[in-house]
């Protein structure tokens, strides 16, 4: 395979295609501007820097793990939301992000307000080392194990694939700063059979997210995990109004299409943008114990489509939605597709 040497360089608006590896030298300052699509079929041996600039997309399209070799750094960037009081669930597109500290992605954020989800448990808990101590609000806290998570070591860094809850800032950007995260990638998520549930109510649930510094197909991504998830991908699409977890604020997409619960908005999504969490439910536990599986990502699920919202040219098949009332109020929307290789079934 042939190796192409970039040194320095602003991509504008458009794509690039590297037939090649592709290799940055130690002096290199390369940046994806926003809304370029880089697509590399090989691996990046980067000595330099590059940057990612949010709504731009690195893709690879090489088969099997990592082939990348990073001495240099990457910055990936992102746009959230900018009010303390709504969230955002985020991935990582950086192997080892740290979360909070000086120059770190979520630096000044409340730390008593950054979630993440134990799935063995179905609790929500934090992802800092025993005895964290950090700003809650202008008081001290400090984060006992009890509190931590437990199906990984607790160590304030973005663990890939794992989704994040984290609020808004006043300065929406986040930049992600270190090597990115390529080629096959898995994680394990869990099934359970609580029969004494948290607040969360619930069984089954995973919080994950997309890894990679691009976009990635929903369909690719379920037909790749076929067997492992089951009832739907859902996304927190919060509008601002500081009410968590109310009815209106999630999105669920499977195969068919997409619907709003309690009448909230929604496009035809397909697409998983970078730094993007969402839910997964795992397969059924067969037994009272928690059982795992592996979910799996990886570069074929990668797509150079937007990669600031999530759109996507709606199937072909017919779809109707059903939309329940009671009085004024939506209460549940319903939709039904009409796909010539449906099966009888749930």
């Amino acid at each position: 395979m042939k190796n192409i040497l970039l040194l320095t360089g602003l991509l504008g608006t458009g794509s690039v295609f590297a037939q090649s590896n592709l290799n940055l030298s130690s002096d290199a300052k390369v940046t994806v501007s926003s809304n370029w699509v880089l697509t590399v079929s090989g691996g990046i041996t980067n000595k330099g820097n590059m940057t990612i600039e949010s709504g731009s997309s690195l893709i690879q399209t090489h088969t099997g793990i990592d082939a990348n070799i990073n001495t240099g750094n990457y910055e990936v960037k992102r746009v959230g939301g900018n009010s303390a009081s709504s969230y955002n669930i985020w991935s990582s597109p950086i192997m080892a992000a740290s979360i909070l500290g000086t120059g770190n992605v979520y630096d000044g954020t409340n730390a008593c307000d950054i979630y993440a989800y134990n799935g063995s448990t179905q609790e929500w808990k934090y992802d800092y080392p025993v005895n964290y101590s950090g700003d809650c609000g202008g008081n001290t806290v400090t984060f006992s194990s009890s509190y931590l998570l437990t199906d990984v070591t607790p160590d304030n860094v973005m663990n890939p694939t794992r989704g994040y809850f984290v609020p808004g800032d006043g300065t929406p950007e986040r930049v992600f700063s270190g090597d990115v995260n390529n080629g096959e990638i898995t994680t394990t998520i869990y099934a359970t059979n609580n029969t004494t549930p948290t607040a969360w109510a619930g069984n089954n649930w995973n919080l994950v997210g997309n890894p990679y510094p691009s976009s990635i197909d929903l369909a690719d991504f379920w037909t790749l995990n076929t067997g492992v998830i089951s009832d739907g991908v859902y996304f927190w699409n919060d509008p601002s109004t500081g009410t968590y977890n109310a009815c209106s604020d999630y999105v669920v997409w499977n195969p068919i299409g997409t619907v709003g619960s309690c009448g909230g908005s929604f496009n035809s999504s397909g697409l998983v943008s970078s730094g993007q969490g969402f839910w997964v439910y795992a397969n059924a536990a067969t037994s009272s114990t928690v059982s795992t599986a592996t979910l799996t990502f990886n570069n074929s699920l990668r797509t150079s489509a937007s990669n600031s919202a999530f759109y996507k040219t709606a199937p072909t098949f017919e779809r109707v939605w059903l939309s329940v009332n009671r009085g004024s109020r939506v209460t549940n929307q319903i939709l039904l597709g009409l796909k010539e290789d449906a099966t009888v079934g749930y």
